[in-house]
């Protein structure tokens, strides 16, 4: 098989479990959240990106690490790294939304319809959550049901509810 490009990844390991971080050239472009271990948060991150050849790389993720350490020592509340979004357009306006709500806060799926332009949208806004190739860097673990019900999340219910102790996000804030 041809590979068409170099994805490269490491592990950085959690207080929750593995996290797989992907990079193409200087970008993030995938983080996996903890599965049951590490095998299997590799083979998610691996069966997503096929058409790449990947190669374990630490030292490119040193700095992406660091700012993992601070974000769950509770130290960190917004990262800074270079990131690579792919999705459609209405994803990436979804997401460019996310990106926006404060550390500590939450909205819900239909605030974040309404802020695009998209009162009735609030489903579709979910799918684009669920689609979030970046979760943590692009916060979808802030996102949450108009009734304050956690919704869905790629990492899991359990792992949402302790991102958002972790963040002292208890209420749902408007955007």
């Amino acid at each position: 098989m041809k590979y068409k490009k170099k994805t490269y990844y490491d592990i950085y390991q959690s207080p929750f479990g593995p996290v797989a971080a992907a990079m193409e050239d200087e970008y993030i472009v995938r983080i996996v959240l903890p599965r049951t271990n590490q095998n299997e948060t590799l083979s998610v991150l691996f069966d997503k990106n096929n058409k790449s050849a990947f190669v374990r790389e630490p030292s490119l993720f040193k700095d992406l690490f660091n700012q993992f350490d601070k974000y769950f020592a509770g130290r960190l509340t917004a990262f800074s790294v270079k990131i690579k979004l792919a999705g459609t357009d209405f994803q990436k306006q979804v997401w460019d939304a996310i990106s926006e709500v404060p550390y500590g806060e939450t909205a819900s799926y239909g605030d974040l319809a309404k802020k695009i332009g998209r009162h009735k949208a609030y489903r579709a806004v979910g799918n684009a959550c669920n689609a979030n190739p970046i979760p943590l860097i692009v916060p979808c673990h802030r996102i949450i049901s108009s009734s304050g019900n956690m919704g869905g999340f790629g990492g899991g219910v359990e792992l949402k509810k302790h991102l958002l102790e972790l963040e002292g996000a208890l209420l749902i804030n408007s955007v």
